[in-house]
């Protein structure tokens, strides 16, 4: 059987009391509503003055604002490089900490006389810490595809509107000064170290050529340009050593031959005093005249077998001893010249000595030469370099000292602000 509709349990009469409900909670706000319709329209009129006094006794606050950017070089870096390498965002952060330090704001607090209810509670390091907070530093990039930091801007919020637009305008010319200041004394250390650091390479530079032309002289005769010279030398020595050995050799023959003369000289005269005795005694005046002459001849030969040198006191002859006088003569000559050719020889081995030790010694002054000329070209380039490095920063010195380089440069002013930002 169906449930009726005043059935607590069938659904329609659920739905109706959800109606009753829904209807009494509607009822009951709009009678409160009316019921306070008077607060309700006090509250509303009452805000808005009430707020308008407010911010009326509040102080008015002013926002001066400055736009600036990093100028690109005017001369082509594949031609000059520029003196700063760092990127903008590093520069502007390392100025930005030295433009707005205590002593930096503190200045512009004295310049300005800022501040002056807050000067009198609190010491000046944290007048400077509450002008720090009003300043605000944006930097701004181009779009999204672009990330790189190109402009930043730069604000500070006063109590009126000249003094704002004089410290903006300050500390934008503060930014712009403290970045030709930082890239002057950049440069000026940069060239400062550049001339040490070359002095240095060229000290040792010249102590090496110094070491180089001192070894050359030292080894004057030994050096591997003279090696040969000194094969040469060598070569000419021992031909020379070999013509000598011959003239000697030749010389002795000849003294040898001349001895086979004194020897034929001692026979004749030998035969001739065997003639005389045949006839005479040997007693005669003309045998012991001949046995005299034939010991003469005898006592010379003895003499120059044994060598000028070593041999006694000369013999002495008789005038009619011509033929012996004549030996003598050829003998002393002969002793003379192999005299002369044997000292001779003697230079020459010297000399063939010192050529062979100078042409044995090449190889090694060559090795040591080579390490000293290697270290020199060493250090010649790394003088060259560094003299590059510094003709290079003069240019890119110079370049900046034109303002031709990359230096913070003012896009936007700082605006004069005709309402207050606040309240």
């Amino acid at each position: 059987m169906a449930k009726s509709l005043t059935d607590p349990d069938s659904p329609v009469a659920a739905e109706l009391d959800d109606e009753e409900s829904s209807f009494d909670i509607v009822g009951w706000l709009s009678g409160m509503l009316y019921r306070r319709r008077r607060w309700i329209a006090v509250s509303f009129f009452l805000v808005p003055v009430i707020g308008a006094f407010v911010l009326k006794q509040l102080p008015s606050r002013y926002e001066s604002e400055a736009t600036l950017t990093l100028a690109r070089p005017r001369v082509a870096q594949r031609f000059v490089d520029p003196i700063n390498s760092i990127s903008f965002e590093d520069e502007l952060t390392a100025i930005q900490s030295e433009v707005l330090s205590r002593k930096r704001l503190i200045q512009i607090i004295q310049t300005y006389d800022l501040y002056p209810k807050l000067r009198a509670k609190q010491p000046l390091e944290g007048v400077a810490d509450k002008m720090r907070d009003d300043i605000r530093i944006d930097p701004v990039r181009v779009s999204r595809n672009h990330p790189d930091i190109t402009f930043f801007r730069i604000a500070y919020s006063g109590d009126t509107a000249a003094v704002t637009h004089q410290v903006t305008t300050r500390l934008a010319a503060l930014f712009i000064e403290e970045n030709l200041k930082t890239t002057s004394e950049q440069a000026a250390s940069t060239s400062k170290f550049l001339e040490s650091q070359l002095a240095a390479a060229k000290q040792k530079l010249d102590q090496q050529e110094n070491l180089i032309r001192d070894f050359k002289i030292r080894n004057l005769g030994m050096l591997p340009e003279q090696a040969q010279a000194n094969a040469s030398g060598v070569f000419e020595v021992r031909m020379e050593l070999q013509n000598i050995a011959g003239s000697v050799a030749r010389l002795r023959q000849q003294r040898s031959d001349l001895e086979t003369s004194v020897n034929l000289q001692v026979a004749r005269l030998e035969t001739e005093r065997n003639n005389l005795l045949n006839r005479l005694t040997a007693r005669h005046p003309d045998v012991v005249r001949k046995e005299a002459e034939i010991e003469r001849a005898r006592a010379l030969l003895r003499r120059f077998r044994a060598g000028t040198a070593a041999a006694g006191a000369e013999p002495t002859l008789a005038p009619e001893d011509l033929t012996l006088i004549q030996f003598r003569a050829q003998f002393e000559s002969l002793d003379a010249e192999i005299e002369r050719a044997l000292q001779a020889e003697k230079r020459a081995q010297l000399r063939l000595n010192d050529a062979q030790a100078r042409l044995n010694a090449s190889p090694i002054r060559q090795q040591e030469l080579a390490t000293l000329e290697r270290d020199y070209e060493s250090l010649k380039k790394n003088y060259n370099e560094l003299l590059g490095n510094q003709l290079r920063y003069e240019r890119s010195a110079n370049v900046e000292e034109q303002r031709q380089g990359q230096y913070f440069r003012l896009v936007e002013p700082p605006n004069v602000p005709q309402v207050p930002t606040t309240p």
